[in-house]
């Protein structure tokens, strides 16, 4: 990355929000499997598909997203799964011949971008980028998204860690869930 560029660690205090109220995280119409179940799907089911292995929940909508070596920014419409970010080529074709892999989940870090309009020109302040793990630092290895609104930011990046992290971020949920119980058998007054 270029010299004035730097990465600020802000600790996220609703990271596990998701576990708790999922439908405001996950809208009906930017997840396949909704809209393909006719919008009735309680909150417990829709986290319990994006937690199995064996279910194939989906991510969709329009980004922005920079062109590389360019500095415009072209909307197109994405799909985010276990699998990775694809984008489509023809419209919002799911034809695997219209897909584009955008980016491998396992091999790829999620992060806020706060100055993406300032510094990108981005269209809108709600910028995030998805870095490579295995890249060497330098700014065209990123891949810079761009979101309508926040509720469809948080989305993407939240799907992106349930996706990459899955059972391990339900397990460190329940953790602190299960000692709060336990804490509170003992704390009654004798």
């Amino acid at each position: 990355m270029s010299s004035d560029s730097r990465f600020l660690f802000r600790k996220n205090y609703a990271k596990y929000e998701f576990f708790r109220n999922p439908l405001t995280f996950f809208p009906e119409h930017m997840v396949a499997w909704c809209q393909e179940s006719n919008h009735t799907i309680p909150p417990s089911q829709l986290l319990q598909n994006f937690l199995s292995p064996s279910t194939c929940p989906e991510i969709q909508g329009y980004l922005y997203m920079k062109e590389v070596g360019r500095k415009s920014w072209k909307k197109v419409y994405m799909f985010l799964r276990r699998s990775g970010l694809y984008c489509s080529t023809k419209g919002t074709s799911k034809e695997p011949r219209h897909l584009q892999l955008l980016a491998d989940l396992e091999e790829s870090s999620i992060f806020t971008v706060i100055t993406g309009k300032k510094q990108h020109g981005a269209p809108t302040d709600y910028t995030f980028c998805i870095k490579p793990n295995k890249a060497r630092g330098e700014m065209k290895e990123l891949r810079m998204l761009c979101a309508e609104d926040e509720q469809s930011r948080t989305c993407w990046m939240t799907a992106f860690r349930i996706f990459k992290y899955g059972i391990v971020l339900y397990q460190n949920y329940k953790v602190p869930q299960q000692r709060k119980t336990l804490l509170s058998h003992f704390s009654a007054p004798v």
